[in-house]
């Protein structure tokens, strides 16, 4: 009975995938040339290696642009001179979409969503980041900043090897909720550490998943749970305000006030949060790192931080941290350029994986210069790395090296949209001032106030050579256990 009934069960999944693929839209003739995949599931390296994938790919095609399936999902290969600017700036391919259709990762929100809101949230966010961000708000903002800086550093026991990724990684998540969320959760290192385990939750997907997204997996199962215990964390805070009568002083508050949802909020605030820890929290935690192995680029960094302090410093015996609460505003963000340097090499570096859009037009798009199309409603994609680890564009792409952004070399100014990790064309980066900010008050406090070096887990010489971001991930990720500093106080 048990082996018949797991039959049927499985006769009726493969008849399910087949007609999933078998009423998929055809890719038209005009529709660029298409690399053959898998019966049924299409390309398969889509998923597990994506940047060899797209590479070959490019390479196997005339002009670097191909098409291919991935299960029902039509999609066109974008890249080089002719696809760069037409993915990242024509008005009809659609980033929403793209995004939620084929990134997989993050909240399963649709689950949650009685109403529908989840198109009204896409803009009510980028009208929310821009609110968050302005002058005021961040001026406001400074004094708790540089509290939980502070605190974190002074927690750090320097008698063993420091994780620069546990310190940056789980400081950018509190400095990032601080702003864009919840006072309640930044101010408890336990919903802290609890939050950010069910955001790690959230950033896992599958291709089986992104392939046939109605299917239900365990990964999705696991993506729908985190999201209903971030969701019930955040509406107990907020229902605990309006029966207490209670305010807080943050954004969530805020979007209370404007008579937002308590799903609408959670959604803004889970949006934000995921994006600052895959983006800033992964490169802020990079760049101790690459200073500790480029010293001469950190005694860059030192120079311009002592400058700083001097500037703020009143008396000569004058805590660092002091001074540091002082610093305005414009300091914070104009007076660190070699930071600032160090912060876009490293998303230079560390931010693999490929953007995406959908043909939501209602038409067929032509590719400039070709007599090819993204045909109507199919998907574009478009791997980073084209620009980022073009050796054509940046010199030695692997290595670590801020100065070619210097005056005289400035490779990200080689091509046209060479440099994307801020975004470019019509979506740029709507954190980017935020993201700027944070790490810039991190690292400078963290210079400020230490001598570091690299080392082992034992605080002995580290012999092997530092880890990389392995290209073929879908995004950035931390890489914890395997990055340690020995830090002592700077005299």
């Amino acid at each position: 009975m048990y082996a018949a009934l797991l039959l049927i069960g499985l006769l009726t999944g493969v008849a399910w995938v087949g007609f999933q693929v078998w009423s998929r839209p055809k890719l038209p003739s005009n529709a660029p040339s298409r690399l053959a995949g898998w019966p049924i599931l299409g390309s398969l390296g889509f998923f597990r290696s994506r940047a060899q994938f797209l590479t070959s790919g490019k390479l196997w095609s005339s002009n670097g642009i191909f098409s291919f399936y991935y299960g029902p999902h039509r999609i066109v290969a974008l890249a080089g001179e002719v696809g760069t600017p037409l993915f990242f700036h024509s008005r009809d391919l659609d980033f929403a979409t793209g995004y939620s259709t084929l990134f997989g990762a993050g909240p399963d929100v649709k689950s949650m969503d009685k109403f529908n809101i989840l198109q009204r949230s896409t803009a009510h966010s980028a009208a929310g980041y821009r609110k968050f961000f302005t002058t005021k708000n961040l001026k406001e903002r400074l004094p708790k900043l540089n509290q939980d800086i502070a605190a974190t550093f002074d927690a750090l026991d320097l008698s063993k090897a420091s994780d620069s990724f546990e310190i940056f990684y789980g400081l950018i998540y509190q400095l990032t909720q601080r702003s864009l969320g919840c006072n309640d959760v930044a101010d408890s290192p336990e919903l802290l550490a609890k939050t950010l385990e069910m955001f790690t939750r959230l950033d896992c997907t599958s291709g089986v998943e992104v392939m046939f997204p109605s299917l239900v997996t365990p990964n999705k199962r696991q993506k729908k749970e985190a999201g209903r215990e971030l969701f019930q964390i955040m509406h107990t805070i907020m229902e605990k305000r309006r029966q207490s009568g209670e305010r807080g002083d943050d954004a969530m508050q805020r979007l209370m006030d404007d008579g937002d949802s308590d799903l609408e909020i959670t959604f803004f605030i889970v949006r934000a949060l995921f994006a600052g820890l895959l983006n800033t929290g992964v490169n802020a935690s990079w760049i101790p790192v690459y200073l500790a192995q480029d010293t001469e680029w950190r005694d860059r960094v030192r120079t311009e931080v002592d400058a700083i302090i001097s500037k703020y410093r009143q008396t000569a015996d004058e805590a660092v941290t002091d001074v540091l609460a002082r610093v305005e505003l414009e300091d914070w963000e104009e007076g660190f350029p070699t930071i600032a340097l160090a912060l876009k090499e490293s998303i230079r570096m560390n931010v693999p994986g490929s953007a995406f859009r959908k043909n939501m037009s209602g038409k067929d798009i032509q590719i400039p210069g070709t007599n090819t199309i993204i045909p109507k409603d199919a998907f574009a994609c478009f791997l980073l790395d084209d620009r980022h680890m073009n050796p054509d564009i940046y010199v030695e792409p692997e290595t670590w090296n801020p100065r070619r952004y210097l005056e005289g070399r400035a490779e990200d100014k080689k091509s046209p949209n060479a440099y994307l990790g801020w975004g470019t064309g019509l979506h740029p980066c709507l954190g980017t001032r935020f993201a700027k900010l944070e790490t810039h008050m991190a690292v400078a406090t963290f210079v400020a106030r230490f001598d570091f070096e690299l080392c082992d887990k034992d605080m002995g010489p580290r012999t092997s050579p530092l880890p990389v971001t392995d290209r073929d991930w879908h995004s950035a990720k931390p890489i914890f256990g395997d990055m340690y500093l020995k830090i002592t106080k700077r005299q």
